[in-house]
């Protein structure tokens, strides 16, 4: 491969990755979906999937949690 191939093929890799740096039309998350996405997060930092919230045995844990908490 001569020294014009290499030149060219690093332009041809460089290209597509100057094009996305160059897009500063990103649009940052609103700040009420970020607070919903919290909310799936325990307070150790450890993720509740939503599907599990519809499992009948969460509601039983769910109510001993408050009535713990209702004691103290």
């Amino acid at each position: 491969m001569n020294r014009w191939d290499r030149a060219l093929l690093m332009m041809l890799m460089l290209s597509p990755s100057l094009l996305l740096a160059e897009n500063s039309d990103t649009v940052l998350p609103d700040i009420a979906f970020l607070e919903f996405i919290g909310e799936w997060e325990t307070e150790q930092g450890e993720w509740i999937d939503p599907v599990m919230l519809e499992d009948e045995s969460f509601d039983n844990i769910q109510e001993n949690a408050e009535e713990a908490n209702s004691e103290n």
